[in-house]
């Protein structure tokens, strides 16, 4: 009788052993190269749509074991423009498994890595955003009504980190340029 246990056993065992190298399979495949594309267009064309401006990012990397986000190369275009408005070389998110159970995001690190913002003041002293905001103020009704019965986001951001930053603002009535 023993010996059919231990068999049985093992047989379990290694049952749990497959199961379990088949999931982090998976798991490792969808994490690291499913979910970037997905995330990289999704961002892509949200971004595009909101703001109304070109969008562009080289790469995006997910590490499904350690909860990083890298992304890099991002830009945002003036519109109808090749300028850049807003860019950044690489954002890496840190996040912490604590965001699960607290049913909100929290960032264990921010790393933002030569981020660049360029501002215009035109002739007719409207900047180069302007329409940034005029479209925040324009927010659709429906929009609003459901924002006010939903729960606020709860998030914590930690360790934030800001390296080789560059703003520059052109001042169009005055004919200077401030970096």
């Amino acid at each position: 009788m023993k010996i059919v246990e231990t068999i049985t056993t093992r047989f379990n065992i290694r049952k749990i052993l497959k199961r379990t190298a088949i999931f982090l399979m998976v798991f490792s495949i969808i994490g690291f190269l499913v979910l970037p594309p997905i995330i990289k267009s999704v961002l892509l064309k949200e971004l595009s749509e909101t703001l109304h401006r070109e969008v562009t990012i080289q790469t995006v990397r997910f590490n499904p074991f350690m909860l990083t986000l890298t992304i890099r190369g991002f830009a945002v275009k003036e519109p109808k423009s090749q300028q850049q408005f807003v860019s950044f070389e690489e954002l890496y998110l840190n996040f912490q498994t604590m965001s699960l159970i607290r049913r909100g995001i929290v960032i264990k690190e921010i790393l933002l890595r030569k981020p660049y913002v360029n501002i215009m003041r035109n002739a007719d002293l409207t900047f180069n955003f302007t329409d940034l905001l005029q479209t925040a103020d324009t927010e659709p009704e429906d929009r609003t009504k459901k924002d006010a019965r939903a729960s606020p986001l709860r998030f914590s951001l930690n360790n934030i980190q800001i390296v080789g930053a560059n703003i520059d603002f052109m001042d169009g009535p005055k004919h200077t340029r401030h970096t």
